[in-house]
């Protein structure tokens, strides 16, 4: 009896056991299954990141140098198909020229350093080549070693250096071989850039130049004219041309310099600085000073020759003595009160002090002839104003000196 209960017993003990053994399978079936499951969707998840990322992928092996698989943005790149990349190695998507190199970083990453090669030339299906910026590194996939790389193409890129490069050039080589100073300031007035005939017109090389601020070389008042100029233009924002201003060379000379100014602002807008042009015009001032002074000695010159002219109308006519130099002064002063311009007030005073001059031409004796003049004499004296006119028809000036001497006995209606 106790043999057939143990017998039982030891069978539902078996039964446990298998039930257990079953739910473990169960259990191990269910984790197996999510597993798969996972990694489905990683694998998925990797496919569309691998196809839809907008840099080009290859996945290549790390002996034989030879591509896997590629992504759709390396075979639109390269102009090959999925199945055509599988064809290839390193050596065909590269010019001949840079194998060696490529070669040589291959290897760095078989070694397993992380390589990061920028501006490289790649080779397209139909010969052209684009530019690209490759990183890439060794990793294991289902246990075997592969190379994966991303190309990023940066011909756009490059392209747009290139040409500012280009642009700089031309702008640098235009500041250069121009005659005129150009430079540039930061808002406290220090140079951040000068060309050589900045440097020229200063007597300092770029070197000094560089940092050293605008107080350095200028005298206290033109100092405190250039911060007006500049904080003006800060405010405003509008340019200044044209502003004479002295400057101190570095061999202690003066120099009359003529200066452009506007703002320099970043790409936000924001002020950053002053640029402008230089003009040194120290030679132009010496000339204006020298045209000046001879100007002066010439109207002083002038001045006396007229004087003498006047005396000696004035010895042959002592009547009348004084009485150019008064309609003269009289003539300026009512000229100054009509608001003439000064040039036409200087020539109606100088009109006006000679215009008795062709009184030269008449005989003292009729001049000074103390009785009533006879018709003919009387006609001699009224010849005075065209005899004048005939001494100066011919004089070259500024102002109509001998239609003024001919006219000033004509009355208003055309008389005289």
């Amino acid at each position: 009896m106790n043999d057939n209960r143990k017998t039982k017993e030891q069978l539902i003990q078996e039964l446990e056991d298998l039930r257990r053994r079953i739910a473990e399978l169960e259990k191990s079936e269910t984790e197996r299954k999510q597993v798969d499951e996972a990694l489905r969707e990683s694998e998925e998840k990797f496919r569309t990141i691998f196809d839809g990322a907008s840099d080009g992928m290859l996945i290549a092996d790390a002996i034989t140098k030879k591509f896997l698989q590629g992504n759709n943005a390396i075979c639109s790149m390269l102009g090959y198909t999925n199945e055509e990349i599988k064809s290839l190695t390193i050596y065909d998507i590269h010019p001949s020229k840079d194998i060696s190199h490529v070669v040589d970083e291959f290897e760095k990453l078989v070694k397993g350093e992380k390589v990061l090669a920028e501006d490289l030339p790649v080779l397209r299906k139909d010969g052209s080549i684009f530019y690209a910026d490759i990183s890439a590194a060794l990793t294991t996939i289902e246990g075997i070693h592969r190379l994966v790389g991303i190309f990023r193409d940066i011909t756009e890129r490059k392209q747009a250096e290139e040409d500012l490069y280009k642009s700089e050039e031309r702008y640098r080589t235009i500041l250069e071989d121009i005659d005129e100073g150009y430079y540039e300031n930061d808002l406290a007035g220090n140079f951040t850039f000068v060309n050589d005939a900045e440097c020229r017109d200063l007597g300092y090389s770029r070197e000094e130049l560089i940092g050293m601020n605008y107080r350095q070389y200028s005298d206290e008042a033109t100092a405190k004219n250039l911060y007006e100029l500049f904080y003006n233009i800060y405010n405003t924002g509008k340019p200044v041309k044209r502003f004479l201003e002295q400057f101190i060379s570095k061999d202690g000379k003066r120099h009359f310099n003529e200066v452009s100014a506007s703002l320099i602002r970043d790409a936000k807008g924001k002020p950053i600085g002053f640029r402008g042009v230089s003009q040194d015009i120290t030679t132009r001032k010496r000339a204006e000073k020298q045209l000046q002074d001879t100007l002066d000695s010439l109207r002083k010159a002038v001045g006396v020759t007229i004087q003498v002219m006047v005396s000696a109308v004035e010895a042959r006519d002592p009547y009348t003595s004084g009485h150019q130099i008064r309609s003269a002064d009289l003539a300026r002063a009512i000229a100054m009160e009509m608001g003439l311009p000064q040039e036409k007030i200087d020539g109606i005073r100088m009109a006006g002090s000679i215009h008795d001059i062709g009184k030269l031409s008449i005989p003292a004796e009729v001049l000074s002839k103390p009785t009533k003049l006879s018709d003919l004499e009387f006609s001699l004296i009224k010849e005075h104003a065209k005899k004048g006119y005939e001494m100066l028809k011919d004089v070259k000036s500024p102002w109509p000196l001998a239609e003024i001497v001919y006219q000033h006995h004509e009355r208003m209606d055309g008389s005289g």
